[in-house]
């Protein structure tokens, strides 16, 4: 784990893993001396890894106070003023989830093509501001209730554990809450491994926390039973009905995209501009596709349609 710290050079990953490791050594390790001990031991650790890669520590460090124009923080300056002024505009609801690629250009500032970055911004690269930009007040006291919910309860339950389940839970809540830190600079969470990970380690804190059950019982006549045994599979099959032929669309419209970039670096624009029509029309939510025949319609002049 050290080693992909290092060679990935990802400083909210530095950050993130820190936070974990001293949580994990907060909540696992009586205070006093060997507290004390353990923290020294880890920082000399960090001061260890600082002289064995000097150069790589030492520039990842000094972007973070580099005050150009076109580096990392100046340009993740420009999502985060966006990702606000669009939580603002609409602060109950947000606007829309998924829609962080579509609606940033409208709110950020036109200053930031002086930056030399990305055209197309899929993230925040904060995932709480993502969150209030997306889904407004709403979405984000529901996901700090889920995480205060379990951070809560879990740090009540620790003291009362045996040694080795306290173990494994104060690492449950360190890896959650080095995620988190993690996540106030990149985007890591919208990455479906580590998206996955994280709600799967958050069910497993909860899992340990919940020592009481309250048994439920319901009388159904056979009949009733039956016909309950049969509901899975009838909704399973609606959603097959349902989903199936979506997937299919979405396949020919990214084929289709994929095609009007080839063409498009190519230079052959009205057939790029034809493939990228098509992928519209199977998958109208596909931003990139829409993007880029923007961009074809208004280098041949054609701006009202490009503004369309």
């Amino acid at each position: 784990m050290i080693y992909i710290l290092i060679t990935t050079e990802s400083r909210s990953g530095w950050a993130g893993a820190a936070a974990g490791v001293f949580l994990l050594i907060f909540l696992n390790v009586p205070p006093g001396r060997t507290r004390w001990i353990v923290m020294g031991s880890l920082l000399a650790a960090g001061i260890l890894i600082f002289i064995l890669f000097p150069g790589m520590v030492q520039r990842r460090f000094m972007e973070v106070i580099d005050a150009g124009p076109t580096s990392s923080i100046a340009r993740r300056l420009f999502f985060y003023r966006g990702a606000w002024k669009a939580f603002l505009a609409s602060p109950l609801f947000g606007q829309g989830l998924g829609n962080f690629t579509i609606f940033l250009p409208k709110f950020r500032s036109p200053d930031y093509w002086m930056a030399h970055s990305e055209d197309i911004v899929p993230h925040a690269h904060n995932e709480f501001l993502e969150i209030l930009s997306e889904t407004g007040v709403a979405g984000f006291l529901g996901f700090m209730a889920i995480l205060i919910h379990c951070f809560r309860i879990a740090l009540g339950k620790l003291k009362k554990m045996s040694p080795v389940d306290r173990v494994v839970l104060a690492g449950l809540v360190s890896a959650l809450a080095a995620i988190l830190v993690d996540n106030l600079g990149s985007m890591n969470l919208r990455t479906i491994p580590v998206a996955v990970t994280f709600w799967i380690i958050l069910a497993f804190s909860h899992r340990m926390i919940i020592t009481e059950s309250r048994p439920v019982s319901l009388s159904l006549s056979p009949w009733k039973m039956r016909k309950l045994r049969l509901a899975p599979y009838v909704l399973f099959g609606a959603l097959l009905v349902w989903y199936i032929p979506r997937v299919s669309e979405r396949y020919r419209a990214q084929q289709d995209y994929l095609e009007g970039d080839m063409l498009r670096f190519q230079q052959r624009t009205d057939e790029s501009s034809f493939k990228y029509r098509e992928a519209i029309s199977h998958d109208p939510y596909l931003v990139e596709a829409r993007l880029y025949l923007a961009a074809n319609l208004a280098h041949e002049g054609r701006n009202e349609e490009a503004r369309r």
